[in-house]
Protein backbone atom coordinates (compact mmCIF):
# COMPACT_ATOMS: atom_id res chain seq x y z
CA UNK A 1 0.00 0.00 0.00
CA UNK A 2 3.01 2.29 0.94
CA UNK A 3 4.43 1.72 -2.44
CA UNK A 4 1.33 2.38 -4.29
CA UNK A 5 0.10 5.38 -2.05
CA UNK A 6 3.65 7.02 -3.30
CA UNK A 7 3.21 6.05 -6.83
CA UNK A 8 -0.15 7.66 -7.29
CA UNK A 9 0.82 11.00 -5.39
CA UNK A 10 3.97 11.54 -7.41
CA UNK A 11 2.36 10.86 -10.78
CA UNK A 12 -0.39 13.00 -9.71
CA UNK A 13 2.07 15.39 -8.27
CA UNK A 14 0.25 15.89 -5.18
CA UNK A 15 2.07 16.45 -1.80
CA UNK A 16 0.41 14.30 0.54
CA UNK A 17 1.68 12.67 3.47
CA UNK A 18 1.92 8.87 3.18
CA UNK A 19 -0.82 7.62 5.54
CA UNK A 20 0.46 4.09 5.73
CA UNK A 21 3.91 5.09 5.82
CA UNK A 22 4.60 3.21 9.33
CA UNK A 23 2.33 0.42 8.92
CA UNK A 24 3.67 -2.67 9.16
CA UNK A 25 2.21 -6.21 8.95
CA UNK A 26 3.04 -8.49 11.61
CA UNK A 27 6.19 -10.89 10.72
CA UNK A 28 5.24 -14.57 11.07
CA UNK A 29 7.62 -17.59 10.82
CA UNK A 30 8.07 -20.08 7.79
CA UNK A 31 7.85 -23.16 8.21
CA UNK A 32 10.11 -24.06 6.68
CA UNK A 33 10.58 -27.03 3.39
CA UNK A 34 8.44 -30.14 4.34
CA UNK A 35 9.96 -33.20 5.05
CA UNK A 36 10.43 -35.70 2.66
CA UNK A 37 8.19 -39.27 3.10
CA UNK A 38 10.37 -41.46 5.14
CA UNK A 39 11.20 -44.55 3.19
CA UNK A 40 9.67 -46.44 5.94
CA UNK A 41 6.14 -45.31 5.04
CA UNK A 42 6.89 -45.73 1.00
CA UNK A 43 7.56 -49.31 1.83
CA UNK A 44 4.11 -49.88 4.07
CA UNK A 45 2.05 -48.11 0.81
CA UNK A 46 4.05 -50.40 -1.39
CA UNK A 47 2.92 -53.23 0.15
CA UNK A 48 1.07 -55.74 -1.48
CA UNK A 49 -2.80 -54.85 -0.46
CA UNK A 50 -1.86 -51.88 1.20
CA UNK A 51 -4.07 -49.87 -1.56
CA UNK A 52 -6.75 -52.88 -2.19
CA UNK A 53 -9.29 -50.67 -1.57
CA UNK A 54 -8.27 -47.78 -4.32
CA UNK A 55 -9.87 -48.02 -7.75
CA UNK A 56 -7.52 -48.83 -10.19
CA UNK A 57 -6.91 -45.30 -11.56
CA UNK A 58 -6.61 -43.83 -7.53
CA UNK A 59 -4.31 -46.79 -7.38
CA UNK A 60 -2.58 -45.56 -10.76
CA UNK A 61 -2.30 -41.76 -9.45
CA UNK A 62 -0.61 -42.79 -5.85
CA UNK A 63 1.62 -44.62 -7.53
CA UNK A 64 3.46 -41.92 -10.12
CA UNK A 65 3.14 -39.59 -7.02
CA UNK A 66 5.15 -41.96 -5.07
CA UNK A 67 8.00 -42.84 -8.22
CA UNK A 68 7.92 -39.01 -9.18
CA UNK A 69 7.47 -36.74 -6.48
CA UNK A 70 4.02 -34.71 -8.07
CA UNK A 71 1.03 -33.46 -6.48
CA UNK A 72 -1.63 -35.66 -7.03
CA UNK A 73 -3.25 -32.41 -8.49
CA UNK A 74 -0.72 -32.18 -11.16
CA UNK A 75 -0.86 -36.20 -12.45
CA UNK A 76 -4.45 -36.32 -12.66
CA UNK A 77 -4.50 -33.08 -15.16
CA UNK A 78 -1.60 -34.61 -17.31
CA UNK A 79 -4.01 -34.60 -20.79
CA UNK A 80 -2.38 -37.68 -23.52
CA UNK A 81 -1.03 -35.13 -25.39
CA UNK A 82 1.51 -34.40 -22.46
CA UNK A 83 2.89 -37.92 -22.17
CA UNK A 84 5.99 -39.20 -23.38
CA UNK A 85 6.56 -43.03 -23.54
CA UNK A 86 8.32 -43.52 -26.81
CA UNK A 87 10.95 -40.98 -26.33
CA UNK A 88 14.60 -41.71 -25.05
CA UNK A 89 13.18 -41.22 -21.70
CA UNK A 90 9.82 -41.45 -20.73
CA UNK A 91 8.01 -38.38 -19.04
CA UNK A 92 5.15 -36.25 -19.15
CA UNK A 93 5.01 -32.17 -19.18
CA UNK A 94 3.49 -30.43 -16.64
CA UNK A 95 1.54 -27.19 -18.23
CA UNK A 96 -0.82 -24.57 -17.39
CA UNK A 97 -2.75 -26.16 -20.62
CA UNK A 98 -6.43 -26.26 -19.58
CA UNK A 99 -5.65 -25.42 -15.73
CA UNK A 100 -3.42 -23.67 -13.09
CA UNK A 101 -0.45 -25.07 -11.58
CA UNK A 102 0.36 -24.11 -8.14
CA UNK A 103 3.81 -22.17 -9.42
CA UNK A 104 5.83 -21.52 -12.21
CA UNK A 105 8.00 -23.70 -10.79
CA UNK A 106 5.56 -26.81 -11.21
CA UNK A 107 5.70 -26.44 -14.99
CA UNK A 108 8.35 -28.93 -15.96
CA UNK A 109 9.45 -32.03 -17.54
CA UNK A 110 8.59 -35.18 -15.16
CA UNK A 111 10.49 -38.13 -16.05
CA UNK A 112 8.74 -41.48 -15.54
CA UNK A 113 10.53 -44.49 -14.02
CA UNK A 114 9.44 -47.86 -11.90
CA UNK A 115 5.84 -48.86 -12.23
CA UNK A 116 5.17 -44.93 -13.53
CA UNK A 117 5.10 -45.13 -17.16
CA UNK A 118 2.27 -48.04 -16.95
CA UNK A 119 0.68 -46.21 -14.56
CA UNK A 120 -0.06 -43.25 -16.23
CA UNK A 121 -1.29 -45.55 -19.55
CA UNK A 122 -5.44 -45.22 -19.49
CA UNK A 123 -6.59 -47.91 -18.53
CA UNK A 124 -8.47 -48.49 -21.78
CA UNK A 125 -5.52 -48.17 -23.76
CA UNK A 126 -3.48 -50.89 -21.77
CA UNK A 127 -2.53 -54.22 -23.18
CA UNK A 128 -4.69 -57.10 -21.51
CA UNK A 129 -2.61 -59.00 -19.07
CA UNK A 130 -3.09 -62.83 -19.38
Amino acid sequence: MQTMFKEITTDQKQPISNPFANLRLKETKTKGRRKAIPPEMIQRILTPGAMGKLNVEARDVMLICLNTGCRPSEVCGVLPEHIHLKDDTSHFDLVEEGRELKSGASIRKVVLLGVAPEAIIPIESRPIMH
